[in-house]
């Protein structure tokens, strides 16, 4: 079958995130699919971008089997809003320019948000090509900039997103999302139930898998607070105020005396919990490591004894649900979790693989280290394996791929 998907943001192993739809195109290839993947030349969100030529509108390229067309993006700062609109409409003009590059027969076209404005050219191909049409939810728009952003249910921009959310719901053919408790929500929405598939952000096992030693640097820091008697709880990616982190070090302050910390990662808060560490008196259990390769990471949390993944308390985690893709990470590496969000079906609840606490809850985080700190190796080592273990049997891409394409083609099972 011929697979489209437009997916602004579309990144690769090669560029960096965003990589679910390169998962699912990677995966789709393997089976002897043909994949097209429409992204925009330029995101804030690769650590790449691919090369292409000042007046080029389009280039092609073909990454591990999968043809990308690069449309022309503008750049923007990060942190301006006012830029990421402009680009989310640029991406979407640009996408109508495509008539000479799609001369195919498509069997599926896939409509990635958060750009919720490219169902609409989504819409129109599968129309023109009688093919299945999906919408795949990685962050409900614009659920999020009025729940997070305060921004008012009248903005403009919000009720466009709003629109073209609407029109998602009644015309696609299946709608994958990453909250995996948006169904009531969607349902209000114009969705039918039986559309709805909960797809987490998935973890693609590589064929020849690229693993590499951490640092010594990193590994001896680790290794060094064990060999004293110390409890080392890790937390690897960015090191930002979204991520919560400044809860775990005011309930390690209040955790045994043996618990450390150890963030090892890059961000503007930084110096923040820095400093938040000399106000608790806990910097001699306050460890910042420099960020490592991905492929590093597995190495590294072989030598942690738990790991800690947190975000602020909004209503729209603990309602929709959340799905941080270092869970993969952590699970793979069977090491229990310390879960703080909150949200209701998680992976690490659905696991037993760790400690559910509420979102910012310093009295729930504090217990938990605590718990995790008194329980023997060899029991923590059982936690760990009932996430790997989950995530075999569910966040594997392959397996997320059946359920996927069983649910558009109930006949192929």
């Amino acid at each position: 079958m011929n697979f489209l998907i437009f997916s602004q943001f579309a990144g690769s192993v090669h560029h960096g995130m965003v990589i679910r739809n390169y998962n699912w195109a990677v995966d789709l290839v393997r089976r002897g699919h043909k994949v097209t993947i429409v992204a925009s030349a330029y995101s804030h969100y690769r650590n790449i971008q691919p090369t292409k030529k000042r007046n080029d509108l389009i280039k092609e390229e073909y990454i591990d089997g999968i043809r990308y067309l690069w449309v022309r993006g503008p750049h923007y700062k990060p942190n301006s809003a006012l830029g990421r609109t402009h680009s989310l409409f640029y991406y979407t003009l640009q996408t109508y320019r495509l008539k000479h590059w799609l001369n195919k027969k498509y069997d599926v076209v896939i409509a990635s948000s958060p750009q919720p404005f490219c169902i609409w050219p989504a819409a129109r191909i599968a129309r023109q090509h009688n093919a299945k049409l999906v919408y795949d939810i990685r962050d409900l728009w614009p659920l999020t900039l009025t729940e997070l952003g305060n921004m008012s249910r009248y903005n403009p921009i919000v009720w466009m997103m709003q629109r073209a959310e609407n029109y998602a719901c009644k015309v696609a053919d299946l709608i994958a999302a990453v909250p995996n408790n948006c169904k009531d929500y969607l349902i209000k929405k114009g969705m039918t139930p039986e559309k709805f598939l909960a797809i987490g952000n998935g973890l693609l096992i590589k064929e020849h898998p690229v693993t590499a030693p951490a640092p010594k640097t990193h590994t001896d820091v680790i290794e060094k607070i064990k060999s004293n008697g110390g409890f080392v709880v890790t937390y690897t990616g960015a090191i930002g105020y979204a991520n919560a982190l400044h809860c775990l070090l005011e309930a390690a302050a209040k955790a045994k005396k043996n618990v450390h910390v150890v963030l090892v990662g890059k961000g503007n808060h930084i110096e923040n919990l820095t400093n938040l560490a000399k106000s608790l008196e806990i910097e001699d259990r306050f460890h910042i490591l420099p960020p490592i390769q991905h492929a590093e990471i597995q190495d590294l949390l072989s030598h942690a004894d738990a790991t800690y993944v947190g975000l602020h308390y909004t209503p729209l985690y603990f309602k929709m649900g959340a799905s941080p893709t270092k869970l993969n990470d952590y699970m793979m590496a069977a090491k229990p979790i310390i879960y703080a969000i909150g949200d209701p079906n998680n992976g690490v609840e659905l696991s037993g693989c760790g400690i559910c606490c509420t979102a910012e809850n310093i009295e729930q985080i504090t217990e938990a280290l605590n718990t995790l700190e008194s329980t023997p190796a060899a029991d923590l080592h059982k936690i760990g394996e009932n996430g790997r273990e989950w995530l075999f049997q569910n966040q594997i891409v392959p397996k997320q791929m059946d359920k996927i394409l069983n649910k558009l083609f109930p006949q192929s099972e």
